[in-house]
């Protein structure tokens, strides 16, 4: 049986231009999965909008369209969000 590679990157980097000119800070994605999948990991006790609104904006900067919002630190289970635009 042949393996499969499974393509993503890792900590994309962002650059935000706004009305033509790039701002200074640098945005982090956690991972871009296929190109296409925009992943956000995190790990704390609950998700709020400041989670959420972050995701969405990622998703508006890189004109990508899926979005999963994960989060390790809620408990008694894994919370995970998935957000299409």
């Amino acid at each position: 049986m042949e393996a499969r590679r499974i393509p993503f990157v890792a900590e994309e980097e962002l650059a935000i231009e706004y009305k033509g000119v790039t701002l200074r800070k640098k945005y982090r994605v956690d991972f871009i999965c296929y190109g296409q999948i925009l992943i956000e990991l995190k790990s704390i006790e609950r998700l709020s909008n400041i989670e959420i609104a972050q995701i969405l904006n990622y998703m508006k900067i890189t004109k990508m369209r899926v979005g999963l919002l994960i989060n390790f630190g809620a408990r008694p289970k894994l919370e995970w969000k998935r957000y299409v635009i």
